[in-house]
């Protein structure tokens, strides 16, 4: 099984994707969200897309265009307002620019 979605209702669906591990993806209305393990909200519907970044639970999401990166608690570590991020995974170290702005985040 590598992906597979329940339709709960018109527009809400739950996606269990192995790649997410032990987060679930929901859908409303074309919108985006997440659930941890034990089935509670880490976030809304609300974000255009989010993709797991790492096995420690670094997510990146976006929203009209814009990039962040939140952890697996729901806590933003870059704020949606970055134009591009991404993730090197054999040095962790995520690359995001905002603007002509280019900045570098080590994670743990």
């Amino acid at each position: 099984m590598e992906k597979v979605t329940f339709k709960f209702k018109d527009n809400f669906y739950l996606t269990i994707d192995e790649k997410l591990e032990k987060y679930f993806l929901i859908t409303e209305e074309n919108r985006f969200g997440l659930l941890n393990s034990n089935y509670k909200i880490l976030l809304k519907c609300e974000y255009d897309a989010i993709s797991l970044l790492n096995r420690d639970g670094y997510f990146m999401i976006s929203k009209s265009g814009k990039f962040g990166v939140i952890d697996y608690s729901g806590r933003e570590i870059i704020q949606i307002i970055a134009d591009k991020v991404d993730y090197n995974r054999n040095d962790k170290i995520i690359k995001y620019s905002i603007g002509n702005d280019e900045r570098i985040l080590q994670l743990d």
